[in-house]
């Protein structure tokens, strides 16, 4: 496995890739230094995402985990960049009822694939944020991030 580790916003952040596909995006304590061109990229696209650049992640990714976790994790991948939706939402995508919200956050608990799998975008039915495995000022970061970019989007005289 090679791994290459940076910093954004003051989190160490890795980026881990196995047979040319990311496996993991986490947080770290470690610094890793491989430098295979495609690890070099994944770096400069997850960096430039978290920097609003981009709004999207174009790597390859092998999602892992349990069918269950896999099946929420597709799931995430349908919502669009700078919307969000609840947990409840997600279990009424994949059950037709909400009663499966704790085990749709417990699943995006394990998510291996931060930013590539925005689970960030998942919040409370009541509007809090919820968790977040790196925080929750950071997951309240990358939500009006996301939010702030859509805006100047859709703003008149933007391209």
């Amino acid at each position: 496995m090679e791994r290459i580790s940076f910093e954004f916003k003051g989190i160490s952040l890795f980026v881990a890739m196995e047979r040319n596909e990311v496996v993991r995006i986490g947080r770290t304590d470690e610094a890793f230094m491989d430098r295979s061109p495609l690890l070099l990229r994944a770096q400069e696209e997850i960096f430039r995402y978290l920097s609003g650049e981009k709004t999207k992640i174009d790597l390859p990714f092998r999602l892992s985990g349990t069918p269950f976790q896999r099946k929420v994790y597709e799931a995430i991948l349908s919502i669009p960049y700078g919307e969000r939706r609840s947990y409840s939402d997600v279990s009424a995508m994949l059950f037709g009822n909400g009663k499966a919200s704790r085990a749709i956050g417990t699943a995006l608990k394990a998510n291996p694939l931060l930013f590539l799998v925005p689970c960030h975008r998942i919040v409370c039915a009541g509007g809090d944020e919820g968790g977040y495995v790196l925080g929750k000022s950071f997951k309240r970061y990358l939500l009006e991030m996301e939010s702030v970019r859509c805006l100047s989007r859709l703003s008149p005289g933007k391209a």
